[in-house]
């Protein structure tokens, strides 16, 4: 499907440089979804034939997915070997909302705090199941540095004993 300027959603333009407290934001405002996009360098091609760029179609556009088949995290929370209990939940949209949708979940879904009472001191200790500084980069870089070309989403797995994040091609090869 050949996709065109008008694929980019100007409200989420906007969003993101509001969000991202851009100095372009103000301007954009009173800017045409072209020139924003043209602003952000988002477009590519001559006058005649603009086309957007894949980044402005993953994170501009409320169905990227129409561009990009399976561009979309996939969680799945598996309670017991058996299956039963299973849940899942399918994260759609611009892939930044994807992201911020999920790491929610994640967070009042997945993670969980236990607090220990020390007899010999006033402070109690608290620890999490997970990190959450460590899922969030995680899946951050699960989503940023995904191939859109390959066609599997991103999966979070939940078990009683891990948390695991796919996004492929996966970590680059050259990394111990």
């Amino acid at each position: 499907l050949a996709a065109t300027v008008n694929d980019i959603n100007r409200n989420l333009l906007i969003e993101h440089l509001y969000e991202s407290q851009s100095d372009l934001y103000e301007h954009s405002l009173n800017m045409t979804t072209l020139d924003i996009a043209r602003s952000m360098q988002l477009i590519t091609g001559p006058d005649e034939d603009l086309r957007p760029k894949n980044i402005a179609l993953l994170m501009f556009n409320e169905n990227p997915e129409k561009f990009f088949r399976c561009a979309r995290i996939e969680f799945v929370d598996i309670p017991n070997p058996t299956g039963e209990g299973m849940m899942e939940k399918v994260f759609s949209g611009p892939i930044q909302r994807q992201l911020k949708d999920a790491l929610s979940f994640i967070r009042n879904y997945v993670l969980s705090e236990k607090i220990f009472k020390l007899d010999d001191q006033a402070e109690a200790v608290r620890v999490f199941n997970y990190p959450y500084r460590a899922i969030e980069e995680i899946l951050t870089n699960a989503v940023y540095h995904k191939s859109y070309t390959i066609n599997e989403p991103i999966t979070i797995r939940v078990t009683p004993t891990e948390l695991e994040i796919t996004s492929f091609p996966g970590l680059d090869r050259s990394i111990t």
